[in-house]
């Protein structure tokens, strides 16, 4: 099923947009994507980039069938729409003109701050100094241990 949908979004997108051949030319035989459709781009360029995508994902997700699609598969036109943003991008780079940057991706697996070792010692021992009662005892906690991981790191 995943090849059939790819199929049916390469011929739309050919049928569509003729001009992109050299972009879904090097999406159908490289290995080279940008990922997570991130990207700054000047407002006319993401209103070209927009009609495009948008008008390619609408095409198809009429000609595609969602009755047997898996939760997971169901989420077809995202990853979809991050081939659409490399077709574009390829098709900037081979017309020339155009500043582009390639930065490479974060994964972040925790929403809690990691500061560096000997900060997060000062800044706990200049809380423990502030606060009062459980919560000065807990700063003075994580000190000690801070200090406890420095000096293991030494060794």
């Amino acid at each position: 099923q995943e090849r059939a949908t790819f199929d049916i979004f390469i011929k739309t997108v050919k049928r569509l947009y003729p001009e992109y051949m050299t972009g879904i030319e090097k999406i159908e035989r490289g290995s080279i994507q940008y990922l997570c459709n991130m990207f700054v781009m000047k407002k006319e360029l993401f209103f070209e980039y927009s009609e495009f995508c948008f008008a390619v994902l609408k095409e198809v997700d009429r000609q595609i069938d969602h009755n047997e699609m898996s939760t997971q598969g169901l989420r077809f036109l995202g990853y979809l729409g991050e081939f659409l943003l490399s077709i574009f991008i390829f098709n900037l780079k081979a017309k020339g003109g155009y500043r582009i940057k390639e930065l490479n991706g974060s994964y972040i697996l925790s929403d809690t701050p990691v500061l560096h070792p000997r900060l997060s010692y000062w800044g706990y021992w200049v809380l423990s100094k502030l606060t009062f009662g459980a919560i000065k005892k807990r700063y003075k906690q994580k000190r000690k241990a801070l200090k406890q991981i420095r000096h293991i790191q030494n060794k």
